[in-house]
């Protein structure tokens, strides 16, 4: 609904799951959904972090849509004003009053798209740890693969690389 440029629509879709860690979930050899080799309430807990995570995205995108717009208000007050004449001092006031809560308005959408962002890197850790309770690995190697950058637009992405070992079979 929110018109944003393709980069940031992309980079805001939920992040899939990388294959080497939905590979060891893989019950089939058929390409499917990897959340569907989840069991019970890990299937459920995905599917709320991705919803999550798209709501997240939309506040995103409606915030910025509005903050884009009150930054656009804030120019039309300002040459509003400047062609006021001076001695109208009750209407300068006026119009301060406008500048005033619009100023506020554009800041808290900003303030909006921060708090938003912090709840999809949150979801990701989320997502992430998720996936590597089946992992066999001490839980500071876990948190610390969990918390790791998010880039890109796998779930792990690079931090995984780091931690993959390559088997005799170059897998």
């Amino acid at each position: 609904f929110y018109n944003v440029g393709l980069e940031l629509s992309k980079a805001l879709e939920p992040p899939a799951v990388d294959a080497p860690v939905a590979a060891l979930m893989t019950s089939t050899v058929l390409p499917t959904d990897p959340a569907d080799d989840l069991k019970g309430e890990d299937k459920k807990a995905e599917m709320t972090h991705r919803r999550l995570h798209q709501a997240a995205a939309w506040a995103i995108k409606a915030a910025n849509a509005a903050s884009y717009f009150n930054r656009a208000t804030l120019l039309w007050l300002h040459q509003m004003q400047a062609r006021i004449p001076a001695d109208d001092i009750r209407t300068h006031q006026d119009i301060n009053k406008l500048i005033v809560a619009a100023e506020f308005s554009a800041d808290a959408t900003l303030n909006a798209i921060k708090f938003a962002s912090r709840a999809i890197a949150s979801s990701v850790i989320v997502r992430r740890l998720l996936w590597l309770r089946p992992w066999v690995a001490a839980t500071r190697n876990k948190w610390k693969l969990a918390t790791a950058p998010f880039k890109g637009s796998k779930l792990f992405g690079e931090a995984l690389d780091l931690v993959l070992i390559e088997t005799k079979d170059g897998k």
